[in-house]
């Protein structure tokens, strides 16, 4: 079995998370996890969403479906794929994202989230776990980028995005979920936050 994406990103420290967010990250090549929540998601932005695709609409008490798997890269690695669903009452919006390995070696443990749309939009999150486990912590540390193909386009500081992304055990099988994306000019731009119960890792 291929080691998984996250688990490398943590080395050992991995083994200290709780069994929920363990399960929910430690998919090796071809396993899937599927997340049951009920969100809230906001967006100040909404008009400019034909441009970033991967913000979702505005909605209170959204059932969600998260499907998580892990897929294989150019280079063999085991990157970590996003499908998320939010049912509104007009209908299912969609979005997805591509957590890959940082693309040079960093001072800490981290990973790299690839936005969906054309050119992507690629955050370097560091990773951090609370002292008794029960918290993965993953923000925004270092380079941003555009994504062009294979080619990664530095962005300037002045339009780097600030994420803070936090999932906190609450149960044997239950999480608590937010994602919070702002900019230190503009404020925040938009999230989503909510209860998901996570499903056990299939092949």
């Amino acid at each position: 079995m291929t080691t998984s994406l996250y688990r490398t990103a943590l080395g050992a420290e991995f083994d200290r998370l709780h069994p929920a967010i363990q399960r929910h990250y430690d998919l090796g090549l071809g396993q899937h996890v599927t997340l049951n929540a009920n969100m809230r998601a906001w967006n100040r932005l909404a008009f400019a969403q034909p441009l970033m695709p991967f913000t979702p609409k505005p909605g209170h008490n959204l059932p969600t479906i998260v499907k998580n798997t892990g897929v294989k890269d150019a280079l063999g690695q085991v990157n970590f794929e996003w499908q998320r669903e939010f049912i509104y009452p007009n209908g299912t919006f969609r979005n997805y994202t591509l957590t890959t390995a940082p693309p040079s070696p960093q001072p800490f443990a981290a990973v790299m989230d690839r936005f969906a749309g054309f050119p992507q939009v690629a955050l370097i999150l560091e990773l951090t776990i609370s002292k008794d486990g029960s918290v993965l912590n993953m923000n925004t540390r270092g380079a941003q980028y555009m994504v062009f193909g294979q080619r990664l386009l530095p962005l300037p500081r002045f339009m780097h995005m600030v994420g803070i992304g936090v999932e906190r055990a609450i149960g044997q099988n239950e999480i608590e979920i937010s994602i919070r994306i702002s900019h230190p000019l503009f404020g925040e731009l938009f999230g989503y936050a909510g209860q998901a119960v996570v499903g056990e890792i299939k092949d």
